[in-house]
């Protein structure tokens, strides 16, 4: 399943908190992302591989060889600094009931812009794996 990105404002729409809770529901595909960026933070490469599918796995070991490096490689290619901040849209209905895409927003040091990453997800079973990742960052007009 391949979602192309568009990263639009949506004004009903309200962010979750920087800090996304210790224990993000992994029920929904937001709270996978959310799980998702954590463990990629905290450098945890065998957790990032159980929130992915057996697709995604590949696609990250074949583009970056790690998956820690796949969630990173739009972040170092834009050069951008320390994280200040991150956070998701909050759960609402998948697109589908095999299929969602979610945004992760962030925030750098050095840059003034918001930034999007965005996430393809798959239902397997009852559980949301990542399907893939974009390897691009768009710049967003959402800020926290």
């Amino acid at each position: 399943m391949t979602f192309t990105p568009s990263p639009t404002r949506t004004a009903s729409r309200t962010q979750t908190p920087v800090k996304p809770s210790a224990t993000p529901d992994l029920r929904t595909s937001r709270g996978v992302v959310q799980a998702a960026f954590a463990a990629y933070l905290a450098r945890d490469e065998t957790r990032l591989r159980e929130l992915y599918s057996d697709y995604g796995e590949g696609f990250c070991a074949f583009f970056t060889q790690t998956m820690i490096a796949c969630i990173s490689y739009p972040y170092i290619g834009k050069g951008l600094g320390s994280l200040l901040e991150w956070w998701v849209e909050p759960p609402e209905a998948p697109l589908t009931p095999i299929g969602d895409i979610v945004f992760l927003y962030s925030r750098w040091s050095n840059s003034d812009e918001t930034w999007s990453q965005l996430f393809s997800l798959e239902k397997q079973g009852n559980q949301w794996l990542i399907q893939d990742n974009s390897t691009e960052l768009y710049p967003s007009d959402r800020t926290h």
